[in-house]
């Protein structure tokens, strides 16, 4: 049971239970900002279930869930919700479908607010910061700093010239950000140490001869790792018409096909990591992890 008033999750954790609702009523909150008060963004009653995107990325908590209405739930912890991922694809489609759903309602919401980056339109640090956070799909808002809202918000968060571009969270503010520090704040960062097992592939280059890469070979039971220095997709994330691409023998004009493999193999995925430092290149690099869709002796329940 769940009385009303409790928080389920809320930013500081790093992760958190995919929830089912039985005959509780739980809202999901945006915290308040610097110019901006609390904002509820939705509400899911009796027979839902809550999550988005971070379940499967590994991106820290950033919104709170609080229970309106008391009532019952069930969890499912993460590597037991990454098991019944694995073991069963047609829900595994519906679940993903529906989080990357929540996820675009999310980037046009309040949620956006909770990430705030500001600098100016003709730097290059500002515009890899931007790209960063276009490219792996994160709920944020860009201020321009030459505008007027740019320059409210550099004043409000009594920052200067010298500190740009920066990333501006509630609990904390990150000057002349850049992508693997706004990764590793967020929780997306890889590191070695996120598991004990050996990796059998790395594959360097997330565009789409890697991801079909990674994929088929997580799929055939290789723990892989894929690298790339900005997001998965490469220079298809960037184009308007692509040839048999992965997911899309016809071709595709979308511009969100670069996240069809994720659909295509959802099974197989165990969490995304974008920038990561390389120890033999010392560059940025946007990691994707992939589990093996191994026997169940080999996972923890």
């Amino acid at each position: 049971m769940v009385e009303a008033g409790e928080v389920l999750y809320g930013p500081g954790d790093t992760t958190y239970d995919l929830i089912v609702s039985e005959d509780a009523t739980v809202e999901i909150v945006q915290p308040a900002t610097r110019d901006a008060p609390e904002e509820s963004l939705v509400r899911f009653g009796p027979g839902s279930f809550l999550g988005e995107l971070n379940l499967l990325t590994g991106q820290a908590v950033y919104l709170i869930a609080r229970v309106v209405e008391s009532g019952r739930v069930h969890r499912i912890a993460p590597a037991r919700f990454r098991r019944l991922m694995a073991e069963d694809p047609e829900l595994s489609d519906v679940l993903l479908e529906a989080f990357q759903a929540r996820r675009e309602v999310l980037r046009h919401s309040g949620a956006s607010r909770g990430l705030e980056l500001v600098g100016s339109e003709m730097d290059s640090a500002s515009l890899a910061l931007r790209t960063y956070a276009a490219r792996r799909r994160l709920p944020h808002v860009w201020f321009d700093a030459d505008s007027v809202a740019g320059h409210s918000l550099i004043k409000a968060a009594s920052l200067t010239s010298a500190d740009l571009p920066a990333a501006l969270m509630p609990d904390r503010v990150l000057k002349r950000a850049t992508p693997g520090e706004l990764a590793e704040t967020l929780g997306l960062a890889y590191r070695r140490t996120d598991s004990g097992a050996s990796v059998d592939l790395t594959v360097v280059g997330a565009g789409p001869a890697g991801l079909a890469a990674a994929v088929y070979a997580s799929s055939e039971g290789l723990a892989t790792v894929l690298l790339d220095a900005v997001g998965p997709g490469g220079q298809a994330a960037a184009s308007s018409r692509i040839e048999n691409y992965l997911g899309f023998p016809s071709g595709s004009a979308e511009p969100s096909s670069p996240n069809a493999p994720r659909r295509k193999r959802s099974s197989s995925a165990r969490n995304y990591r974008p920038p990561a430092r390389s120890s033999r290149s010392e560059s940025t690099s946007t990691c994707v992890r992939c589990s093996p869709t191994a026997p169940t002796s080999r996972h923890e329940p």
